[in-house]
């Protein structure tokens, strides 16, 4: 997700050994992980986030037990998610297509909604027994520097 009006000069980059990758915010963002013990098995979430120049940057992602994925589809395990998100939102302008992110599935979607007066930019993607999501809050006025 290309950002205008940050220096990447001053980006900051995490290289995280829970998550075995590495992305860079513009500062140092807030962590919180939470875990849940489910009949099904243990999920661990992690989420990174950080509001400047009124964006909230955030970094998602969500470790599944294999019992939990086992035999269902990137359909089965995205499209639930995304469409409790977008109906949280009725009467917004919203777009959302399925995607490969780096030969992933994944979904992209967006959310326009007159009620707040936000507009969010996301991706999210499968990975194994993991989902990232990636996504971008503003105001719908500041939408054009995303």
């Amino acid at each position: 997700m290309l950002v205008v009006g940050c220096r990447p000069a001053r980006w900051v980059e995490l290289d995280l050994d829970h998550g075995n990758f590495t992305f860079s915010m513009p500062a140092q963002p807030m962590e919180k992980q939470t875990n849940m013990d489910l009949p099904l098995g243990h999920i661990k979430m992690f989420q990174y986030a950080l509001i400047t120049n009124e964006i909230t940057f955030m970094l998602n992602y969500t470790d599944y037990p294999e019992r939990m994925t086992a035999g269902k589809s990137a359909d089965d395990m995205l499209d639930p998610g995304l469409d409790k998100t977008l109906s949280a939102y009725p009467r917004a302008r919203k777009e959302s297509a399925k995607v490969l992110l780096q030969g992933f599935p994944g979904r992209r979607f967006s959310i326009e909604d007159p009620d707040t007066g936000y507009t969010t930019i996301a991706k999210s993607c499968l990975v194994g027994h993991r989902i990232y999501l990636v996504q971008a809050v503003m105001p719908t006025d500041r939408k054009s520097v995303v």
